[in-house]
């Protein structure tokens, strides 16, 4: 049985570093240089996303998708609220141009749906004028 003094275990330790030590230093060097000389990867071309497609179908059809009622006695700061909440609804419902102020108004009751009658060019288009 072989028995080593503290020398000999530090010597045998300080050799076992050195060793670890200059692998180590092969191994960066070897990586670094292998990064050098890569050439770089092109970017991957990024296609912008296609414009979302209006949805089919009649007013009726995207009433459960309208914003929340407005009765017109809320005041003006709730108004604002209210059209700014409709206008990201119907656009993320991708609710069609056309039908975007038929859909909304559906939503309107008492003295905003008054108001909404009463104003001549909110109004759809009756079949009477074609």
């Amino acid at each position: 049985m072989m028995t080593f003094d503290g020398v000999q275990v530090m010597a045998m330790f300080q050799q076992f570093m050195e060793v670890q030590n200059h692998q180590a230093t092969q191994f960066r060097a070897t990586v670094v240089d292998a990064l050098r000389t890569r050439e770089p990867a092109a970017p991957a071309p990024v296609a912008p996303p296609a414009p979302a497609a209006p949805r089919p179908g009649t007013a009726r059809h995207y009433q459960n998708l309208c914003p929340m009622d407005f009765w017109g006695l809320e005041g003006i700061v709730y108004a604002d609220k209210w059209l700014e909440n409709a206008e990201r609804i119907l656009k993320m419902a991708r609710i069609p141009d056309d039908l975007k102020v038929e859909v909304a108004s559906m939503r309107l009751f008492d003295l905003a749906r008054a108001w909404y009658r009463d104003e001549p060019q909110l109004a759809m288009p009756s079949l009477d004028r074609l």
